[in-house]
């Protein structure tokens, strides 16, 4: 399994109401950090009480797959860090978990940062990409990077990665749908899915398995001409959007602690207890 995304050192902390609305942050939402909420990192170590975690999307989900899947370096994760202590926490993460992190490093720059505020059972993320935002397409083809993607049998990458490198993940898309193996993407945000429309289109005929939580497929609906009231014409409709392999795409809903939908062409299941991997929601399944 190799992923491409941001990686970024999780501040994470519990914080009442009132810190977001201070902050015109949204629950259950995630915004790119504008200079207007730089002072916001400041009033979160400040005044609460916060951990520094390894995260960052994709980051979080591949550590996952790798912890289920047990048998080190069975995942790969490429992404771009500064040369500052963040990175180096960052890279002893991802060597904790038995994870084969390939960082590009810029050296003169700052590992990206995430704000992670927990509130009850809901969260709002204010993500500072910094060197998270400066990955350049061709270190994947360095040889010894390139190797570990004609190795790779499954790729995921979050959609918060398209605003960093699209030409990365049209890179390793194309390489999947040529080589007959799976890619993957999670929509990761309502902001997201209404900025790269055109992206998505472009990707979704190699797109062999997509997540989202409800709002994320209501917004690519919207954007796409899908508007409906119900979820599941929503996702039928993704769903049976043109593929360029013969394969139908696995579509997974995520509803916060409820249960999760999985829709594959003209199939529905419901999954009972649907992992909420602390700050993720994403699932690895191996079921292929």
């Amino acid at each position: 399994l190799v992923g491409i995304g941001n990686p970024l050192l999780d501040l994470e902390a519990d914080v009442p109401p009132e810190f977001l609305k201070k902050w015109k942050l949204k629950e259950n939402d995630a915004v790119l950090c504008s200079d207007k909420l730089i002072p916001m990192f400041f009033d979160l170590v400040d005044n609460y009480k916060v951990q520094f975690i390894a995260g960052g999307s994709t980051q979080n989900s591949l550590s996952v797959a790798q912890w289920m899947i047990g048998k080190p370096h069975s995942v790969t994760y490429f992404g771009c860090i500064g040369g500052d202590h963040f990175g180096h926490v960052l890279r002893v993460k991802a060597e904790e978990v038995g994870m084969n992190a390939v960082y590009q490093i810029r050296p003169k720059e700052k590992t990206g940062t995430c704000a992670t505020c927990i509130v009850g059972q809901s969260r709002s993320l204010c993500a500072h990409l910094a060197a998270a935002n400066l990955f350049s397409a061709d270190y994947l083809e360095l040889q010894e990077n390139w190797k570990l993607i004609e190795k790779a049998r499954y790729f995921y990458v979050a959609g918060f990665f398209m605003s960093s490198c699209l030409p990365a993940i049209y890179k390793i898309a194309e390489h999947a749908d040529n080589a007959g193996k799976y890619f993957m993407m999670n929509l990761s945000a309502t902001f997201i899915c209404s900025t790269m429309k055109e992206h998505f289109v472009r990707l979704f005929p190699q797109i062999d398995v997509l997540f989202g939580n409800t709002k994320e497929f209501f917004e690519i609906a919207k954007a796409l001409g899908f508007e409906s009231k119900s979820l599941k014409e929503v996702v039928f409709c993704i769903a049976n959007i043109e593929k360029a392999s013969n394969r139908s795409r696995l579509v997974v809903v995520t509803q916060r602690t409820k249960a999760g939908d999985n829709i594959r062409r003209k199939h529905v299941s419901n999954v009972s207890g649907a992992a909420a991997c602390r700050r993720t929601y994403c699932r690895y399944k191996r079921h292929w």
